[in-house]
């Protein structure tokens, strides 16, 4: 009798022991986001055979990272924001600003060097990537810039020095979150042309580009459960005979922080603090909710503007809505 209560009190603990193990495993444990862009701007002179152009190549990174700095989940994309003029100094009408994800078999990578398109050869480094610890990213390069034999060997040949550095450096910034290890992240990036001025004598000309990009964790039911948005200004500058300035260093209005000056020139909250507010909002939504946080012009809705974010934020929340889908 004392031998069959033993064993039923070791089966009922066993039972507990089982439901905790796969609450646990249900609900995984804390992750962390993170973001970052990493611009790479050439300008280029206009010609009597070509326009000229300032060029900004952003890569854009997001990653979930455990508390020991393990890569959970990993997501790359990268855009070519070209600002054409002429050479008399006019501004010239911009393509439209695509991802090479956005772009997928029309990237062309296939058939111009006959490997695998961009984006597979990106995921088949992410695959890498996720379970390594961000100490031993840069050991996954030769020393040229390319991939190791395991990376190589998984599907990307491409040079990849630039991609590690953005993982490594979103890893790095990463923030405490409401995302858990079983939850999978993605990035987007939105751009479009804010500002056109022509060259005068008096004055250089001047392109403008704003660029808005999110990191966006979710769980298996397309429920979000961590975002972090931030956004960038780029520019093209020129005289009146199409020569092009060098373009300074691209820094985002997250990394500028309270040197955006928003709240010393709007007198509101400065734009770091209204982005966090955006970004907790979306907590909980779907991709199409999240739509709901503006109107058609981008305004932001009663529930966000009393969260704290008053500003535009078209551009913020077509970068999260794209990332959450």
């Amino acid at each position: 009798m004392r031998k069959s209560k033993l064993l039923s009190l070791f089966l009922a603990i066993l039972m507990v022991l089982s439901l905790f193990t796969l609450t646990a495993c249900e609900s995984g444990s804390p992750a962390k986001i993170g973001l970052s862009a990493i611009f790479d701007s050439t300008p280029n002179d206009a010609t009597e055979e070509a326009d000229g152009n300032v060029t900004h190549n952003g890569i854009f990174a997001a990653v979930l990272v455990d508390n020991e700095g393990k890569v959970i989940s990993c997501d790359i994309d990268e855009m070519e924001i070209i600002l054409p003029f002429d050479i008399e100094g006019y501004c010239v009408a911009a393509d439209a600003f695509i991802t090479k994800r956005e772009l997928g078999d029309n990237y062309g990578m296939k058939a111009y060097a006959g490997t695998t398109e961009w984006y597979a050869q990106i995921d088949a480094l992410e695959k890498v990537i996720i379970g390594k610890n961000i100490s031993d990213l840069y050991d996954l390069l030769n020393g040229e810039g390319y991939g190791n034999d395991d990376v190589a060997t998984a599907g990307c040949t491409i040079y990849i020095e630039d991609y590690i550095a953005a993982v490594v450096y979103a890893a790095d910034n990463a923030k405490e979150s409401k995302a858990t290890s079983n939850d999978t992240v993605a990035v987007a990036a939105v751009a479009s042309v804010s500002t056109t001025n022509d060259a005068t004598e008096e004055a250089s000309g001047k392109i403008e580009a704003d660029v808005a990009f999110a990191a966006v964790a979710k769980n298996k039911d397309g429920k979000i459960t961590a975002s972090l948005n931030d956004a960038a200004t780029v520019d093209a500058v020129f005289d009146m005979e199409g020569y092009a300035e060098m373009p300074g260093i691209v820094l985002t209005k997250r990394e500028l922080g309270d040197d955006y000056g928003m709240q010393a020139y709007a007198g509101t909250n400065e734009w770091y603090v209204q982005a966090d507010a955006l970004d907790a909002y979306v907590i909980g939504k779907t991709a199409d909710e999240v739509l709901a946080a503006m109107d058609a012009n981008g305004v932001p809705n009663a529930d966000v503007a009393k969260a704290g974010c008053t500003i535009n934020i078209y551009a913020a929340v077509t970068a999260i809505n794209k990332a959450a889908k």
